[in-house]
């Protein structure tokens, strides 16, 4: 959050009367003090790790996977000055769950798919679906039956 809002002095101010103003809701003040220790915590790990000599590791360049476990091997060499008795990281490496990216791709095929049954079930010749529903070739059964 304080990477977003920048050295803008207005800025930080502002945020911290928003931070700061009770409004009496106690739901609203424990968000907010928590965001201000995270505000705080940040603060202090950004110090420590601009402080510190650059690591002698060599990780390579341009590899999502290395960036993040350089900013791991980083913060472990300030956890002693962090007060931290126990940390957890997780990092992650994209490409092995291809789940979450076909149902936009899966949802428009499908769809042709259940046109093309719909379009034969109304008089459109089956020469003329592909000219129609240009996807349909990626089907093996392109017509699914489901209305006779």
């Amino acid at each position: 959050m304080l990477n977003r809002i920048g050295s803008d002095i207005a800025r930080v101010n502002g945020m911290q009367q928003v931070l700061s103003f009770d409004n009496g809701l106690k739901l609203v003040q424990a968000t907010n003090g928590i965001t201000n220790r995270g505000i705080s915590q940040g603060t202090l790990l950004n110090g420590l790790l601009n402080s510190e000599p650059a690591l002698q590791t060599i990780f390579p360049a341009g590899n999502p996977l290395a960036d993040q476990m350089k900013m791991v091997a980083r913060i472990i060499g300030v956890r002693s000055q962090l007060g931290l008795n126990r940390q957890i990281f997780y990092c992650s490496l994209d490409g092995f769950d291809t789940h979450c990216g076909q149902s936009p791709i899966q949802t428009p095929l499908l769809q042709q798919q259940y046109a093309s049954t719909l379009a034969q079930r109304f008089g459109v010749p089956a020469a003329s679906v592909p000219t129609v529903l240009p996807n349909l070739q990626n089907f093996a059964v392109q017509k699914l039956g489901f209305l006779g």
